[in-house]
């Protein structure tokens, strides 16, 4: 009986020694694959970067000579009408009942007491592109883009 209770906490103690050794290599490939992960992810953002940096100079050279649409066999690049926005030139400037919490409440309406308590505030531009629909006017510290162009292609 002895040697059968020998036998069989050898064979446990070598697999376990086996699965040991098949961890190690797995965190090993884990961390050249986690590596190789990252290089690739800053070899696509400076590709990214390239891309921008191609597109917004041939946008400005389509423009310089007033051509709108080119057109080939296998490609096709136009200039397209952005959409208005509206850019937040001093958030300082803007008022309170236009900008909103993490809570998404228009900062008037936030509690004196919570003031401090505030994480996050941003600007609410629904609410402002519903006032510039309504009345025409920006509030203080906003200004309104429209008519830029970006280049698309196809």
């Amino acid at each position: 009986m002895a040697d059968r209770l020998a036998a069989v906490q050898d064979d446990v103690g070598s697999k376990l020694v086996a699965l040991a050794k098949v961890v190690r290599t797995l965190e090993a490939e884990a961390d050249l694959l986690e590596s190789h992960a990252r290089d690739l992810v800053g070899r696509a953002s400076v590709r990214r970067r390239r891309v921008h940096w191609l597109k917004r100079w041939m946008q400005l050279q389509m423009e310089a000579d007033g051509v709108t649409k080119l057109k080939d066999a296998f490609v096709t690049l136009w200039l397209q009408l952005s959409p208005p926005s509206i850019d937040v030139v001093d958030e300082a400037a803007v008022p309170a009942e236009y900008k909103r919490v993490t809570l998404k409440l228009p900062l008037s309406q936030v509690p004196p007491g919570l003031l401090g308590r505030v994480q996050s505030c941003d600007v609410d531009r629904a609410r402002i592109q519903d006032l510039l629909k309504s009345t025409g006017d920006l509030p203080a510290g906003i200004a309104y883009r429209q008519g830029e162009y970006h280049l698309r292609i196809r």
